[in-house]
Protein backbone atom coordinates (compact mmCIF):
# COMPACT_ATOMS: atom_id res chain seq x y z
CA UNK A 1 0.00 0.00 0.00
CA UNK A 2 2.80 2.53 0.93
CA UNK A 3 4.43 1.40 -2.51
CA UNK A 4 1.02 2.36 -4.69
CA UNK A 5 1.40 5.29 -2.39
CA UNK A 6 4.59 6.85 -3.21
CA UNK A 7 3.85 5.87 -6.98
CA UNK A 8 0.51 7.71 -6.97
CA UNK A 9 2.02 10.89 -5.27
CA UNK A 10 5.44 10.97 -8.27
CA UNK A 11 2.59 10.92 -10.47
CA UNK A 12 0.89 13.66 -9.59
CA UNK A 13 4.00 15.82 -8.78
CA UNK A 14 5.62 14.95 -12.31
CA UNK A 15 1.62 16.06 -13.87
CA UNK A 16 1.82 19.32 -11.92
CA UNK A 17 5.58 20.22 -12.98
CA UNK A 18 4.83 19.50 -16.10
CA UNK A 19 2.08 22.03 -16.55
CA UNK A 20 4.04 24.66 -15.02
CA UNK A 21 4.37 27.13 -16.88
CA UNK A 22 8.20 27.55 -17.88
CA UNK A 23 10.40 31.06 -19.28
CA UNK A 24 13.48 30.17 -21.29
CA UNK A 25 16.03 32.35 -21.32
CA UNK A 26 18.43 30.53 -23.66
CA UNK A 27 16.78 28.30 -25.92
CA UNK A 28 20.42 27.22 -27.53
CA UNK A 29 21.89 23.73 -26.88
CA UNK A 30 23.49 23.50 -23.84
CA UNK A 31 27.07 24.28 -22.80
CA UNK A 32 29.75 21.85 -22.47
CA UNK A 33 29.67 22.73 -18.51
CA UNK A 34 25.96 21.93 -18.65
CA UNK A 35 26.01 18.74 -20.15
CA UNK A 36 29.27 17.46 -18.26
CA UNK A 37 26.84 18.18 -15.09
CA UNK A 38 24.21 16.43 -16.73
CA UNK A 39 26.66 13.03 -17.63
CA UNK A 40 28.00 13.49 -14.27
CA UNK A 41 24.06 12.93 -12.64
CA UNK A 42 23.72 10.37 -15.05
CA UNK A 43 26.73 8.37 -13.24
CA UNK A 44 25.86 8.86 -10.08
CA UNK A 45 22.12 7.16 -10.57
CA UNK A 46 23.78 4.62 -12.36
CA UNK A 47 26.47 3.65 -9.10
CA UNK A 48 23.56 4.29 -6.84
CA UNK A 49 21.56 1.69 -8.90
CA UNK A 50 24.58 -0.33 -9.03
CA UNK A 51 25.20 -0.22 -5.24
CA UNK A 52 21.78 -1.18 -4.52
CA UNK A 53 21.76 -4.01 -6.38
CA UNK A 54 25.11 -5.24 -4.79
CA UNK A 55 23.54 -4.83 -1.95
CA UNK A 56 20.85 -7.10 -2.57
CA UNK A 57 23.24 -9.68 -3.69
CA UNK A 58 25.43 -9.61 -0.66
CA UNK A 59 22.72 -9.09 1.59
CA UNK A 60 21.38 -12.33 0.28
CA UNK A 61 24.42 -14.57 0.02
CA UNK A 62 24.99 -13.38 3.93
CA UNK A 63 21.42 -14.50 4.74
CA UNK A 64 22.22 -17.89 2.99
CA UNK A 65 25.21 -18.41 4.13
CA UNK A 66 24.26 -17.30 8.16
CA UNK A 67 21.22 -19.49 8.25
CA UNK A 68 19.52 -19.24 10.10
CA UNK A 69 20.36 -16.10 10.67
CA UNK A 70 20.16 -14.03 13.78
CA UNK A 71 17.03 -11.83 14.41
CA UNK A 72 19.49 -8.81 14.70
CA UNK A 73 21.67 -9.11 11.73
CA UNK A 74 17.99 -9.53 9.56
CA UNK A 75 17.04 -5.81 10.88
CA UNK A 76 19.97 -4.68 9.96
CA UNK A 77 19.75 -5.75 6.88
CA UNK A 78 16.75 -3.93 6.44
CA UNK A 79 17.73 -0.62 7.80
CA UNK A 80 20.61 -1.00 5.52
CA UNK A 81 18.18 -1.53 2.70
CA UNK A 82 15.73 1.49 3.39
CA UNK A 83 19.02 3.65 3.70
CA UNK A 84 20.53 2.75 0.33
CA UNK A 85 16.84 3.06 -1.17
CA UNK A 86 16.58 6.70 0.32
CA UNK A 87 19.64 7.76 -0.90
CA UNK A 88 19.31 6.19 -4.19
CA UNK A 89 16.53 8.17 -4.54
CA UNK A 90 17.60 11.07 -3.65
CA UNK A 91 20.10 11.06 -5.87
CA UNK A 92 17.96 10.25 -9.03
CA UNK A 93 15.55 12.82 -8.12
CA UNK A 94 18.21 15.52 -7.16
CA UNK A 95 18.76 15.90 -11.30
CA UNK A 96 17.63 18.53 -12.77
CA UNK A 97 17.33 20.58 -16.26
CA UNK A 98 19.54 23.00 -16.19
CA UNK A 99 17.50 25.36 -18.53
CA UNK A 100 13.51 24.95 -16.59
CA UNK A 101 14.82 23.24 -13.60
CA UNK A 102 12.67 20.24 -14.50
CA UNK A 103 13.76 16.93 -12.38
CA UNK A 104 15.29 14.49 -14.42
CA UNK A 105 14.33 11.66 -12.29
CA UNK A 106 10.21 12.36 -12.90
CA UNK A 107 11.31 11.83 -16.97
CA UNK A 108 14.25 8.84 -16.71
CA UNK A 109 14.04 5.18 -15.03
CA UNK A 110 17.71 5.53 -15.06
CA UNK A 111 19.83 6.87 -17.72
CA UNK A 112 19.82 10.31 -19.18
CA UNK A 113 17.04 11.10 -21.52
CA UNK A 114 17.53 12.54 -25.11
CA UNK A 115 15.98 16.29 -24.26
CA UNK A 116 13.67 17.31 -21.54
CA UNK A 117 10.25 16.69 -21.03
CA UNK A 118 9.28 19.85 -20.34
CA UNK A 119 11.19 22.53 -22.49
CA UNK A 120 13.04 20.18 -24.87
CA UNK A 121 16.26 21.35 -24.45
CA UNK A 122 18.63 18.64 -25.67
CA UNK A 123 20.54 16.60 -23.48
CA UNK A 124 23.09 14.40 -25.28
Amino acid sequence: LGVVAGLAVLLVARRVSLRRSVSIKDSGPLSETEKRGLRAWARRTKAAFAGAMLFVVLNGVLLIVTNPAPLWLGWLGLGAGIVIVVVGLAIHFSGRCPRCGYIIGFQSALLLPYRCERCKAPFR
